[in-house]
């Protein structure tokens, strides 16, 4: 039996993910394709999120009709959670949990309550200070703050660290370098 090939739906991926930063701006952390492409998405008329559900759904049959793979699998889950968003873009509410095996291909657990009481006195029991959890927590982590104006020279000497203890272990390619770049306004932090 022959399945298609994978090829034909990697490239209508990418097309339909730029389709669907046109309903949610933040949608595409990153664009490495060509800007033909996105430059493309952004002079065509925004396609409806139903439409655009049918082309994923599409996408995904024509994936899972492929042979087995991990490229198959790959991009079967990134459609999955193209699908969820989808359908959470168009109003449809999602339980947390579903959403995260959606999204994130991931299971959180249920716990019991018992478990999350024990969490929470464990917690009480190791932070300083006074006052609700919360404000403990907040004030604990605020400790460990770094000062916007000091931020760049904190990261630049633990990356020179971090690279010192590395050329003990590995050899690194002759002129490897990393560039930091910092950003704002991005619902991330990395």
């Amino acid at each position: 039996m022959k399945h298609p090939p994978l090829d034909a739906v990697a490239a209508a991926y990418v097309p339909l993910i730029l389709a669907i930063q046109r309903h949610s701006e933040t949608y595409v952390d990153f664009y490495f394709g060509p800007e033909e492409w996105r430059a493309r998405a952004k002079r065509v008329p925004r396609v409806p999120v139903e439409s655009l559900l049918t082309q994923t759904r599409d996408l995904l049959a024509r994936t899972r009709a492929a042979a087995p793979s991990m490229r198959r699998r790959a991009l079967e889950r990134q459609l999955i959670a193209v699908d969820a968003y989808l359908r959470i873009l168009g109003g449809a509410h999602i339980p947390w949990r579903e959403e995260a095996r959606l999204l994130f291909d991931a299971d959180p657990g249920v716990f019991a309550a018992q478990q999350y009481r024990a969490s929470l006195a464990r917690l009480r029991s190791l932070l300083p200070g006074r006052g609700t959890l919360s404000s403990r927590l907040r004030a604990y982590l605020g400790r460990f703050s770094i000062p916007p104006d000091r931020l760049r020279a904190v990261i630049g000497a633990s990356l020179e660290a971090t690279r010192e203890r590395t050329v003990r272990l590995i050899d690194l390619p002759r002129g490897e370098r990393l560039t930091i770049s910092f950003v704002r306004g991005k619902p991330w932090a990395a």
